[in-house]
């Protein structure tokens, strides 16, 4: 079993009310999201995403805290290739659950 020290958060709608969730930072002015390049306008709370994202975090004392990609390998809190592993997965799964929840709708 691994562990790594970040927590994979795949996105498909800019929503949530948490200091990381992205229609926090969206609305505060944030369009560099790890590593994520947002729209400069048009985002509204709750709309879908044209693509689905992964935006990664890691702990800091009692919180979550953003973290880019290439932080993420220079730490050493994973290889890359882990990295990229895990991200193609996490998409994969938002995927896959989004595909089972409208089909049975």
């Amino acid at each position: 079993m691994f562990y790594f020290s970040v927590e994979f958060v795949a996105r498909g709608f800019v929503t949530g009310r948490t200091n990381t969730s992205l229609w926090t930072v969206y609305n505060k002015g944030i369009r560099n999201y790890c590593g994520n390049v947002l729209p400069i306008v048009s985002l509204v709370k709750n709309q879908k995403l044209v693509e689905n994202i992964f935006t990664p975090t890691t702990k800091v004392a009692d919180h979550d805290v953003p973290v880019l990609p290439d932080e993420i390998i220079e730490r050493g809190l994973m290889t890359r290739a882990d990295y990229e592993e895990v991200c193609r997965k996490a998409l994969s799964l938002l995927n896959t659950v989004r595909d089972m929840l409208a089909y049975s709708e």
